[in-house]
């Protein structure tokens, strides 16, 4: 093996192993969910499977005042039910459904739907306004539409994996109905691809932007 090889062995595995140490992988306990194969914090605790830096901007400006709806259940169902007042899920995975089901605290509620109309209608059912929707699901561009009903006058409109060619109908029409854009984007648990996710919201919003 040649020099130039060895350093950059050497460089690539010290650069691991410093990063699994200490690093902002390790403390965000990327390591870990990569290795569980789930969105986990270091500690073992569930969190969203979305992009750190957006989760981070979230938590911050979250309340138990405030309302939630999501499309598509998870750990992260978990970690917004303890930031704040109510959430309300959707999931059209019937296993995941259960799965997930047992593992909810009070103030929240997973409705399954089958993969349909009768999936982004559920929102509408729920005969709810919601602060915050997160669009994280299947039928995204009929998820997102439909939910434009069901927003408070403050309300805005979350939407997951927002770099995908296939959601710009989703922009064109939250830019039609008034809405501006801010997309965040960096790691998140479990793969090591880049993520973005897209927060659409109006004047005198509710996280105050």
């Amino acid at each position: 093996m040649n020099s130039w090889l060895k350093r950059f062995c050497y460089n690539r595995f010290r650069g691991m192993w410093a990063q699994g140490k200490d690093g902002y992988l390790h403390d965000t306990g990327w390591f870990r969910s990569f290795q569980e194969r789930q969105a986990v914090d270091l500690s073992g605790q569930p969190v969203p499977w979305l992009g750190y830096p957006f989760v981070e901007f979230l938590s911050k400006r979250l309340s138990p005042a405030m309302q939630m709806f999501e499309f598509g259940c998870g750990n992260g169902t978990l970690y917004w039910a303890g930031r704040v007042g109510n959430i309300v899920s959707c999931e059209h995975n019937r296993a995941w459904f259960d799965k997930i089901s047992p593992r909810l605290p009070d103030n929240a509620q997973v409705i399954w739907a089958p993969d349909g109309p009768e999936y982004e209608a559920t929102i509408l059912n729920t005969g709810k306004r919601y602060h915050l929707v997160l669009v994280d699901g299947i039928r995204r561009e009929e998820a997102a539409a439909t939910a434009l009903e069901a927003l408070t006058s403050d309300g805005v409109m979350i939407l997951d994996d927002s770099f995908r060619s296939e959601y710009r109908p989703i922009f064109e029409r939250m830019q039609f109905a008034g809405f501006r854009k801010l997309e965040i984007s960096g790691a998140a648990p479990i793969h090591n691809n880049y993520d973005e996710t897209t927060v659409f919201y109006r004047d005198g919003n509710c996280l105050g932007i």
